[in-house]
């Protein structure tokens, strides 16, 4: 999911809300929610991260899930490199 810049909005596209992301996951939360009639709010993690266990506590979106600040969670999948 990506914030939109000036040059990616419409005409007077007001960039605000779920309006200001796009990209296939924006896309397909919008494209879910109508076809099974649910509202959303999209946002991007506070710490920026997945989730790793760190001193017994998790952080990013598996810490915002365990911890209730979130009721549900996804992200699209990026392939790198695992070399050390």
């Amino acid at each position: 999911m990506m914030i939109k810049g000036k040059k990616d909005a419409q005409d007077d596209e007001e960039l605000t809300g779920n309006n200001q992301y796009h990209g296939y996951c924006a896309e397909l939360a919008s494209k879910i929610a109508e076809l099974v009639g649910f509202s959303y709010k999209l946002r991007i993690v506070a710490d920026e991260k997945f989730g790793a266990l760190e001193n017994g506590t998790w952080n990013g979106m598996v810490g915002e899930l365990i911890n209730g600040v979130r009721t549900a969670t996804y992200s699209s999948i990026v392939k790198g490199s695992m070399s050390p």
